[in-house]
């Protein structure tokens, strides 16, 4: 327990330090997003109302999905109004979740280590930052380790109740942020494999009792299968647009605006013309996909490698070398090696032991997944910032064997056999009577 509170500290300390320091986001800095989230958790509270409207009728919406915007309402309610104040929670989040990658940690190597993976990921630039946003990344986070860390006791304790729990959980982080959805498919084919189909049925069974209200409800208003929420197409169509320079986001984004699928869902009155823009966006998509099949490609490939590498914030690495500033340059490219090359290697490297640990085997499906489902979809490194937790986990694996005890023991071994019987275990001096 002294390590677990060790670690939720130091993270806390860490997160309300930089709050001090940068402050919390205000409504200057606020992204469409976060005022989006914050009007829907205002009607929540005071009209009982999933509605993006400021007025009667508070008409429904599918724009965002339902766990953030109530996460913020509660806090609505138990008075805390301002960013920083939400931040301050966030930063609570934050700490959990450095909580929980110690518990995962310490199931396959020593508490010492696991508290070093801890502090490590607690320390993770990206993680910290997205503290003071008005952003679902923190909250996401905790509940996909949740899940993870409620699978690993139902299969320890062979509970389908606690494993039906983790199915709700990882329903919860679909719930806010759509993308986990098709981890429950992942999630059960591996519970299945690892452990027993039993309870993969039951994950299963617990994922969709929490999922299945909502979806129902917004196939209701949209009088469309959605199960989550609507502009389901629109991170696929910003990324067929091959054409523009995926790096630069005014431009992506002011494609995406004056398209016709962009302008669709601008005039969209209802969830019904939003599922139908929806569709029409989707069908956009495959079409700037087939005229250039080469150049999608390309594109992709270019972009891609920005979802998990990052030199965090500031000038570039090309504009720092042009300036000549060399401190700043050798900084960014420490951040680069420590947060995004070396942990991605050394967490290859633990691949080669998935079969022999479920705690591997499920943080290596979640980042993996990461890596792979956001091949065809619009990219920012906060994407990533979810999936490093696991990374983490699995990054300090490999130093189970590699560094220490098997190589050294065996060095240790050969010495020993040039060793006489008596240098190898020495006589013990006799007692005196």
């Amino acid at each position: 327990m002294r390590r677990y509170l060790g670690v939720f500290f130091f993270a806390l300390c860490l997160r309300v330090l930089y709050l001090a320091i940068i402050g919390p986001a205000t409504h200057a800095t606020l992204v469409e997003d976060s005022y989006q989230y914050l009007i829907i958790a205002q009607n929540l509270l005071n009209h009982g109302a999933f509605s993006l409207e400021t007025g009667p009728p508070f008409a429904p919406t599918i724009r965002r999905p339902p766990v953030y915007p109530a996460f913020l309402s509660i806090l609505y309610m138990l008075r805390m109004y301002t960013t920083l104040q939400i931040a301050i929670v966030q930063a609570g989040l934050g700490a959990l979740c450095c909580s929980l990658v110690f518990h995962l940690t310490k199931q396959i190597m020593t508490e010492r280590r696991a508290t070093l993976a801890a502090c490590y990921c607690a320390v993770f630039p990206a993680g910290v930052a997205l503290t003071s946003a008005v952003s679902a990344e923190t909250l996401f986070t905790l509940l996909l380790l949740s899940s993870v860390a409620l699978i690993m006791a139902g299969i320890r304790r062979k509970s389908a109740l606690i494993i039906a729990g983790a199915g709700a959980m990882l329903s919860l982080s679909a719930l806010c942020r759509p993308v986990s959805l098709p981890l429950t498919a992942i999630f059960a084919f591996t519970l299945a494999l690892l452990s027993s189909r039993r309870l993969a049925v039951f994950f299963v069974l617990g994922s969709v009792l929490a999922l299945a209200p909502w979806a129902v409800r917004t196939s209701i208003v949209s009088r469309a299968f959605e199960p989550i929420q609507g502009y389901s197409a629109a991170n696929v169509y910003m990324a067929s647009q091959w054409w523009i320079n995926q790096k630069d986001y005014s431009a992506v984004m002011s494609g995406f605006e004056q398209s016709p699928y962009g302008l669709a869902l601008r005039t969209a009155k209802d969830p019904e013309e939003t599922a139908r823009a929806d569709r029409m966006g989707a069908e956009l998509a495959l079409r700037n996909i087939s005229s250039s099949p080469k150049s999608y490609l390309l594109s992709r490939l270019k972009s891609w490698p920005y979802l998990f590498i990052s030199s965090f914030g500031g000038p570039t690495l090309r504009e720092g070398w042009a300036r000549r500033s060399f401190g700043h340059l050798i900084l960014k490219l420490c951040l680069l090696f420590l947060f995004s090359i070396a942990p991605l290697v050394l967490a290859f490297l633990s691949l080669r032991r998935v079969r022999e640990n479920p705690t591997i085997a499920f943080c290596a499906a979640v980042w993996i997944f990461t890596l792979l489902v956001h091949l065809p979809l619009w990219i920012e490194y906060r994407f990533w910032a979810p999936a490093f937790p696991f990374l983490t986990i699995c990054a300090f694996t490999p130093s189970l064997r590699v560094p220490y005890y098997g190589s050294v023991e065996r060095v240790i071994g050969m010495l020993s056999r040039f060793a006489s019987p008596y240098k190898r275990f020495p006589r013990q001096p006799k007692l005196q009577s």
